[in-house]
């Protein structure tokens, strides 16, 4: 273990989230295990990153329009917000709904639009 490494965090379980990564870092990791008997070594080491995040804006859209009329064009956009590749797909299933592109590897976006 290099004399770099700090403690970041401990749990109860076999599972740690790591809240403190930053989007296009990696990260090394050891743990050890204790114990009320002993305490182990450190563990050959692993490597994590900051996981991809969906991003939507505006998170909801109202249609509205008077009798026999059409409502206004709206959009939002969906993007990578996280440190990693997302690959992801839109559907536009329904004859009112166009997107552009409909499939994308972020940084790009989608705009939807009705």
């Amino acid at each position: 273990m290099p004399s770099l490494a700090v403690q970041i965090g401990t749990s109860a379980t076999t599972n740690y989230d790591d809240t403190t990564v930053e989007p296009g870092g990696v990260y090394v990791y050891w743990i050890k295990a204790a114990n009320d008997a002993c305490v182990s070594r450190f563990s050959t080491n692993d490597t994590g990153y900051a996981q991809p995040v969906l991003a939507v804006a505006p998170t909801y859209l109202a249609a509205s329009c008077m009798l026999g009329q059409n409502a206004t064009s709206q959009a939002f956009e969906v993007w990578n917000a996280g440190g990693t590749t997302l690959v992801y797909a839109v559907s536009d299933d329904t004859e009112w709904l166009t997107c552009n592109p409909p499939t994308a590897r972020a940084p790009a976006s989608t705009t939807p639009s009705r």
